[in-house]
Order: structure tokens, then sequence, then C-alpha cells
């Protein structure tokens, strides 16, 4: 991956549950200029809310992303990542709210020598 590389993603990372840490390292440590997640994400969502908590459940059962909005959340408070905006777009179906929305970009740090 080429640095300042801008990611999209759109319903491709919906079955790796919580198993992206990996893919997260990759893109921060190849200093990705900007990342766009569009996924089944439950984070935004209500589980007071009757349809926002079937959504939940059935992201839970069929294994969708898991903690990543919590991961980047973290990393942002260390720091090395910024969130530009989380959003919960409301498009799915009665049972699902298909998809939410992240933008994010990491930290940037230059090692600079003084002369």
């Amino acid at each position: 991956m080429d640095s300042n590389a801008s990611i999209f993603t759109f319903a491709s990372l919906e079955q790796m549950g919580d198993k992206t840490d990996d893919l997260i390292k990759y893109w921060t440590d190849n200093k990705a200029a900007v990342i766009v997640n569009i996924e089944p994400m439950s984070e935004p969502l209500d589980d007071n809310e009757l349809l926002q908590y079937l959504s939940i459940n059935y992201f839970k059962k069929r294994g969708y992303l898991d903690g990543y909005i919590n991961k980047l959340k973290c990393l942002e408070k260390e720091g090395r990542v910024v969130i530009h905006e989380i959003i919960r777009t409301g498009v799915g179906s009665l049972f699902i709210e298909g998809y939410s929305i992240i933008s994010w970009s990491p930290v940037v740090r230059t090692n600079l020598v003084a002369p």
C-alpha cells in the first residue's frame, strides 16, 4: 500500500468480528491518508430501542464487526488516530439497520532530529 492512500470499505469487513487489530495496524503503519468504512457496526446503535436491539443481536449472530469503533476510539485517546465522523445511516430493513459509517485517519508522526 502506498503511504497517503485513501481506503474505502463497503460491507467487506463485516464478518471479521473482533479480529481487526492487524488490519488497523496495517493501515496506520502505512500512513493511510483517510479510511472510510461503511459496514454493519453495532456501536452507533442504541440497544434500548427494539429495532436497533434486533440489529445488534443479528450482527452478533452473523459475526459482524465487533468493537471496531471502540478500538478506534481507544487509539484516538492515545493520540494515534483521529476520528472524523461516525454516522448512523438508518439504511436497512425492519429487522436490521445495515450500515454505519466511520471516517478516520492515522496520526502521522515525523521523527525529526534536531540539527
